[in-house]
């Protein structure tokens, strides 16, 4: 089942999702009142653990949606003023750095409480090395 949602994942972004270019899928549940302060994806500091996997910064997220909730537990990106519902097979994709490497502040985000229900995601974060020539660099700060 992992191998197939991977190759889905891959087929959608078309991106290389394989370790060492992306992380293992991650799955995590939020019970009544769960949340997650809000953060970035990406590192922010070259001291950051993630640099000690040799596989660059976390270039983009694909979330999966994998239940519903009654009330509550939206992800909420903050700078960019919006917010997305929890909806069972849902999936959402963002890129965390601009094509210049640099991190991208509209992909501040946060994990709403849930207030009615069970909330269970799955998180595949990609890894810019091994992209080069799926998603090319730019020079260009508005990239």
């Amino acid at each position: 089942m992992l191998v197939t949602l991977d190759h889905r994942i891959a087929a959608l972004t078309g991106l290389d999702v394989q370790p060492p270019y992306a992380e293992y899928l991650q799955v995590v549940n939020y019970g009544i009142g769960g949340h997650y302060e809000p953060h970035f994806d990406h590192a922010t500091s070259p001291s950051s653990p993630l640099y000690r996997m040799k596989s660059g910064n976390r270039v983009a997220t694909f979330m999966i949606y994998l239940s519903s909730v009654e009330a509550g537990g939206a992800t909420a990106f903050i700078y960019a003023n919006f917010s997305v519902p929890v909806v069972k097979n849902a999936a959402l994709f963002w890129w965390n750095l601009h094509r210049s490497g640099e991190g991208d502040s509209d992909t501040l985000h946060a994990a709403c409480p849930v207030l009615v229900g069970d909330k269970w995601v799955a998180n595949k974060w990609i890894h810019e090395y091994g992209q080069e020539f799926r998603r090319p660099c730019s020079s260009s700060p508005g990239d």
